[in-house]
């Protein structure tokens, strides 16, 4: 009984040490935080954005190697965010990013690029030399790309990696788009953005379609696309019409297969040209596709 009594009390009293330990430790971190920065995340507190950033950058070039680096930069961050000064905010958290990955500022600091870099992607302008407008979206991509290599395999990564893809897609950038959704189906499975870019995928291939005039293996592509998507995702497949899409692309295809049919009848090559009338009209389930009473074909070789 004595022993047990002894080992509960030592145990309290190491408890009580690790404790008092952990408190000396945030005291002692809070009385090493440089003077100049506590002025600026004073000021940045009283909503002196300027002057925060002011006493910050000044700070931060004088003690380059310093520890409290990462505080420093997170002055600026937010102290230009909240000037609007987008642009100038990117820059301070990717910075942090770069060189304080252990940073507590870190994911905060990378969610933050994220929301500019869709503020950029949007048509938001920076200003250089304060004055002059200029678009800021390849810089934008590009920092996307940051936050993903500096969080690989997070939500947050596929978020980012995401917006670059549906970006390309608006722009009608589609083989870049397409290749941002594989990346995405390859890379982020397990995350939330994994059906929009399965779907992504599948529309970004149909739309590299330019006519029958061109190349229609995008369009075969697309339809194993689709079915991906839909043996994996079938009810949403019916709310975004992907029956009606493979429909659609068995029409292109036959449109596609009569324009290379009337190309060899009109360069009489007759054997050639009937072989994909005959084509059509088994697919059409009847002789409907194939040439009318005016185009009937008239040769005397076989077709196989």
């Amino acid at each position: 009984m004595l022993r047990t009594i002894c080992i509960i009390a030592l145990g309290a009293l190491l408890a009580g040490c690790a404790t008092s330990h952990q408190k000396t430790d945030n005291s002692l971190r809070e009385k090493e935080l440089p003077e100049k920065l506590v002025k600026a995340q004073q000021a940045l507190d009283a909503g002196k954005n300027a002057k925060a950033i002011k006493i910050a950058k000044a700070w931060r070039k004088n003690n380059q190697d310093s520890p409290w680096g990462d505080h420093a930069w997170y002055i600026e961050g937010m102290g230009s965010l909240k000037k609007k000064n987008y642009y100038h905010a990117l820059e301070s958290f990717n910075e942090l990013t770069d060189n304080y990955p252990s940073s507590t500022y870190f994911t905060e600091s990378l969610e933050k690029m994220v929301d500019i870099c869709d503020k950029f992607l949007a048509g938001r302008k920076r200003y250089l030399w304060g004055f002059i407008p200029t678009g800021a979206k390849t810089e934008a991509l590009e920092m996307l790309d940051k936050v993903a290599e500096r969080w690989p395999g997070s939500e947050l990564a596929a978020t980012a990696l995401m917006k670059k893809a549906d970006y390309y897609f608006k722009k009608e950038r589609f083989l870049e788009a397409q290749a941002q959704y594989q990346l995405l189906i390859d890379n982020y499975a397990a995350s939330s953005i994994y059906e929009p870019a399965l779907f992504g995928n599948a529309e970004a291939t149909f739309c590299m379609y330019n006519g029958p005039h061109y190349d229609a293996r995008c369009l075969s592509e697309a339809i194993v696309r689709y079915e991906q998507y839909r043996a994996r995702f079938p009810r949403e497949a019916v709310a975004r019409g992907v029956n009606e899409r493979l429909a659609e692309i068995e029409r292109l295809l036959l449109e596609k297969e009569r324009e290379i049919a009337d190309f060899y009848k009109k360069t009489n090559k007759l054997q050639a040209a009937e072989l994909y009338y005959r084509r059509l009209a088994q697919n059409n389930g009847d002789a409907s596709a194939g040439p009318t009473p005016d185009n009937t074909l008239t040769t005397t070789t076989a077709v196989p």
